[in-house]
């Protein structure tokens, strides 16, 4: 008595988000160095060139909202953002960097950095890729 189960439930499948850090430094006023560290790709006969990409955006406080990450929009001069190169690669760590161009000095308008990760993936037929994201993170400067 007083101890009963529920029911079972088959749940869905949910990808794990890769672990994954991300820090900024600032070699002048105008530009933002950019790296992300974590776990990558190992190389396997079938991922040769692995077509995953790791791009810095940068965003401009468009409107005051309650919510803070709905005041943010994509450069629209940079609407492809920088794209990061592995720096560094082993077994355990991969570092990504790349270097963001502000417009204006740093301080003088607000800005923040969105780093996005995608996995691309063949979508119907061989030929046709999408791509989702698999790691966002964003840090206001």
């Amino acid at each position: 008595p007083g101890i009963e189960l529920s029911r079972v439930v088959q749940a869905d499948f949910i990808q794990l988000t890769p672990n994954r850090s991300m820090g900024l430094t600032y070699p002048s006023g105008t530009e933002v160095n950019v790296e992300v560290l974590g776990p990558g790709y190992l190389m396997t006969p079938n991922n040769r060139a692995t077509p995953d990409t790791m791009r810095a955006y940068l965003q401009l406080k468009a409107v005051e909202t309650s919510d803070p990450d709905l005041q943010w929009i994509i450069d629209p001069a940079q609407p492809d953002g920088t794209l990061l190169s592995v720096a560094s690669s082993s077994e355990a760590i991969t570092v990504w960097k790349g270097t963001v161009t502000l417009p204006k000095t740093r301080g003088t308008v607000p800005y923040r950095i969105l780093v996005a990760e995608f996995e691309e993936h063949a979508v119907v037929r061989a030929g046709n890729l999408g791509a989702k994201a698999t790691y966002l993170d964003a840090i206001e400067i």
